[in-house]
């Protein structure tokens, strides 16, 4: 995959989910920053990349899906209401070296936080 692609989804238990899949960790830091500084919580963000040592270098790394392995990324998004095409996607990714950042955020803000995402080269996936 040559772009960053980010998704959202509304679930039952957290309002929106938005998932992303970065190519590389300075885009992931960059992201980070960005949404610090618009005063989004950090501790809503869930980082998964194949190099878990790596992955948990990131102190925000405390968010929906805290603790998952790489390989159960599939599993826990189709749990969380992602559908199962958005989920294959995402582990196709982290299993082919990319990033996946997921972030819960309360429905009035995700169209701001949406467009951080998109401002990242992020093409949108419905699923």
């Amino acid at each position: 995959m040559g772009k960053n692609l980010a998704g959202i989804f509304k679930s039952e238990d957290i309002n929106i989910i938005i998932l992303a899949i970065l190519k590389n960790t300075s885009s992931v830091e960059t992201l980070l920053n960005n949404l610090s500084e618009a005063d989004f919580d950090l501790a809503d963000v869930s980082i998964v990349m194949s190099d878990v040592k790596k992955a948990n270098t990131f102190k925000q790394n405390k968010g929906p899906l805290n603790g998952i392995k790489p390989e159960s990324v599939n599993e826990a998004l189709v749990k969380m209401g992602i559908s199962k095409k958005g989920a294959k996607t995402c582990q196709d990714a982290v299993t082919s070296g990319s990033i996946l950042l997921v972030m819960k955020v309360a429905d009035e803000y995700s169209q701001a936080a949406e467009e951080m995402f998109q401002d990242h080269s992020a093409q949108l996936i419905k699923g």
